[in-house]
């Protein structure tokens, strides 16, 4: 587990642990699963995901006006998560 630029990559055992010690106070009913245009696979090295997903905050952040990167979650093509928005909250569309 490794954290840089207020993100946190893990495997994905390491992710299971920590999603059990969250403290979730409403019922998940649906997980949604989107992709971004940029960054794209051939940008990833295999060694650059804390500053991958930098980038696409600052993205959101700087360029399309968000409050924070879009999304909670980013999946690397190796398998790593990382964490995205600040986890106070979890956000996502209405279904």
């Amino acid at each position: 587990m490794k954290t840089q630029y207020g993100f946190t990559l893990m495997t994905i055992g390491e992710f299971e642990t920590w999603l059990i010690q969250q403290k979730v106070t409403r019922r998940i009913t649906v997980i949604q699963e989107h992709h971004t245009w940029s960054p794209c696979y051939k940008q990833f090295n295999g060694s650059n995901h804390l500053q991958l997903q930098k980038n696409m905050r600052d993205y959101h952040v700087n360029s399309a006006g968000y409050a924070d990167i879009a999304q909670n979650f980013t999946v690397f093509p190796d398998g790593m998560i990382c964490t995205g928005r600040i986890q106070r909250e979890f956000y996502s569309i209405r279904v």
